[in-house]
C-alpha cells in the first residue's frame, strides 16, 4: 500500500471511529443555534425555510466532530472540519442516493483544492432520517458511508441527470 493510500486509510479510519463514538446524537439548544447562525452555507436556491433549516441540520455532524475535540472548527465555507493529525480539511455531505455537485461549483471546488482549503469528502447517510426540521431534545444518528480524497472526487464525476454532476 502507498504512502497516500496508507493516509486515506488513516483518516477514514479516524472519521469512521469518531462517528461511531457519537452514536445516538441528542440536540440540543447549542446546535440549534450554531445551524441557524451558520445557514450563510447554504444556498436558498428556491428552497422553502422549512427545506432550507433541514439541509442545515446536517451540520450536526461538523459540529458533533468539533465539540466532541474530534476535530477542529472551520471558519470558512470551503471545508466543514479540519483533523490536523491527518492534515485533513473535509466537506461533509449527507445524501440519499446520490451526490451532485451544481455546475456552478465545479470549478469552486476544484479552486478550494488547489488552494489547500479541501482535501476530503466525508459522505454519510442518516440512520433515520428526519422528516422535520430538528429540535432540542431530538435524537438523531449518521452512518459514515466513506471518506474519499476531494481530488478523487472531483476526477470521477460524471454528468447528472440533474444539472451537474
Amino acid at each position: 500500500m502507498d504512502l497516500s493510500q496508507r493516509s486515506m486509510s488513516n483518516i477514514t479510519t479516524y472519521i469512521r471511529d469518531c462517528t461511531d463514538f457519537l452514536g445516538n446524537i441528542t440536540i440540543d439548544q447549542a446546535f440549534i443555534d450554531y445551524r441557524n447562525q451558520m445557514m450563510w452555507k447554504f444556498r436558498s436556491n428556491g428552497r422553502d425555510e422549512k427545506t432550507r433549516l433541514m439541509h442545515a441540520d446536517c451540520l450536526i455532524i461538523e459540529y458533533s466532530m468539533v465539540q466532541s475535540a474530534f476535530a477542529e472548527e472551520s471558519y470558512c465555507k470551503e471545508f466543514d472540519f479540519e483533523v490536523r493529525k491527518y492534515n485533513a480539511k473535509v466537506d461533509v455531505k449527507i445524501f440519499d442516493k446520490w451526490f451532485n455537485i451544481p455546475s456552478d461549483k465545479v470549478d469552486w471546488y476544484l479552486n478550494n483544492i488547489n488552494k489547500g482549503l479541501l482535501t476530503h469528502f466525508a459522505f454519510y447517510r442518516w440512520v433515520s432520517k428526519p422528516t422535520e426540521p430538528l429540535e432540542a431534545g431530538n435524537v438523531v444518528q449518521v452512518k459514515l458511508i466513506e471518506v474519499r480524497s476531494a481530488e478523487e472526487v472531483m476526477k470521477n464525476l460524471n454528468v447528472s441527470n440533474y444539472d451537474g454532476y
